[in-house]
């Protein structure tokens, strides 16, 4: 498969997450994930936008986008969110979840980005201009390069030299 690049904007508005969440299965199904990982993804994907139409579009800024850029290739995902509001950095301030602890115990808060370190291999925040981009990226190990054995390593090395 060749790296495909799609991007759509939607309004930052809770009404059009199922527009959003249709879009993120369709390109981790396009990426040759499995219909468990497509779904984890999906969920991360909700956790993401959600945060975002929350605290980047405060009520009084209701009419702003998510731009979502999605790179494909096999067993590789990367998305891209792209918003225009306020300054909202998720890993700022956030609190660490304690998953032992019971549901009494725990402080509200921290858990969607718990679920996101947990199913997506790299997260990561940045301002730019005026956006904010949040981008998590998802390999499947079965797509991994496969490793050398290092003794077969050296015997090729002897046989060069």
């Amino acid at each position: 498969m060749t790296k495909q690049t799609t991007t759509k904007r939607f309004p930052a508005v809770l009404n059009k997450l199922g527009g959003m969440m249709d879009f993120v299965l369709d390109e981790a199904k396009k990426s040759e994930f499995d219909d468990k990982m497509a779904g984890r993804i999906q969920l991360a994907s909700e956790e993401a936008l959600v945060n975002i139409i929350n605290y980047a579009y405060p009520e009084e800024e209701k009419n702003g986008e998510v731009e979502m850029k999605c790179i494909s290739d096999g067993g590789y995902l990367e998305i891209s969110l792209k918003d225009f509001g306020k300054e909202f950095n998720p890993f700022f301030g956030s609190k660490k979840m304690d998953p032992d602890a019971s549901l009494e115990e725990r402080e509200v808060g921290g858990l969607g980005i718990h679920l996101i370190f947990k199913v997506m291999d790299e997260v990561s925040y940045r301002r730019e201009s005026e956006a904010n981009i949040f981008t998590m990226i998802k390999k499947e190990a079965d797509f991994s390069p496969s490793i050398i054995d290092i003794e077969d390593n050296e015997k090729a090395e002897e046989t060069i030299s």
